[in-house]
């Protein structure tokens, strides 16, 4: 993997910038590829007129877009360090829950996760497709009312009979035409999007979790990107990790001492039980 030091070979990024593409999860130059201007929201100080700019530095890198495959396994062993796969030898505490429901999530990451990736990518791409093939199905009839001479004996539009210098109402049909020609083929939904999908959640995923722990990594970004609930009080008290919930095995309970009055307060754990 290549070093986000790279970076500062661009023009007016500092160690500072490659620390904040560090902070929001990335880890290598190999993360980048197919950063888009939303993602660079998220990178303190770094503006979207960068994004050019780094898509050199990896072009200069031979760095290319990672497969679907690759950004799978990435995100599968992440989960599989998050469900403790490792450790399936212990028999207490957290270890003895996730080890009684191994199967099952072995299964999930071998059999479904996959299967539901691709389930919502087709939904998504139905949704997407209905309504612009709906409107190349409309521009199509209008051109064999209007310009039947633009289509052939079974009335289908034959793009060769298109003039390149249409004019007036001419124009605007075959314009229509095109752009939704064209509007449904960006709509197919390749390899290239499944695998920044994979990306996306192993990011996801990672800012929430750090060295065996379940953690929200503190994030910073260019535009305001979060909301919270506010019903017109005074005073509103949120927290980052508010209503966030989690399991700890009893080795991260350490004892507890408080002083009261004139009085030392501790609580010793002596033992735990899940």
């Amino acid at each position: 993997m290549t070093s986000l030091d790279k970076l500062t070979e661009i023009p007016y990024v500092t160690q500072d910038h490659v620390d904040s593409f560090k902070n929001a999860g990335y880890d290598s130059l190999e993360d980048l590829t197919g950063l888009t201007e939303n993602d660079l929201d998220y990178i303190d100080g770094v503006g979207s007129s960068k994004l050019n700019q780094i898509y050199q530095l990896l072009d200069r890198e031979d760095i290319q877009r990672a497969e679907k495959d690759e950004n799978y396994q990435k995100f599968r062993s992440l989960l599989e360090e998050l469900f403790q796969f490792e450790s399936a030898d212990l028999d207490f505490g957290i270890y003895r829950i996730m080890n009684a429901r191994r199967d099952r999530i072995e299964n999930f990451l071998n059999e479904e996760l996959e299967e539901k990736v691709k389930e919502e990518l087709e939904e998504f791409k139905n949704i997407e497709q209905g309504d612009v093939q709906q409107e190349l199905e409309e521009a199509k009839e209008d051109i064999q009312e209007n310009f039947p001479q633009w289509a052939d004996e079974n009335g289908r539009v034959d793009e060769d009979e298109i003039p390149e210098d249409a004019k007036g109402i001419a124009q605007e049909h075959k314009e229509r035409y095109l752009n939704a020609k064209k509007e449904l083929e960006k709509a197919e939904i390749g390899e290239e999007t499944e695998a920044a999908i994979y990306q996306d959640l192993y990011r996801f995923f990672q800012r929430y979790y750090k060295d065996g722990d379940f953690i929200p990594q503190r994030r910073a970004a260019n535009q305001e990107k979060y909301a919270i609930p506010y019903n017109g009080e005074e005073v509103k008290l949120h927290w980052a990790n508010k209503d966030q919930y989690f399991v700890k095995t009893g080795e991260n309970f350490k004892d507890y001492k408080f002083d009261k009055d004139s009085y030392e307060i501790e609580f010793k754990l002596h033992d735990a039980h899940v």
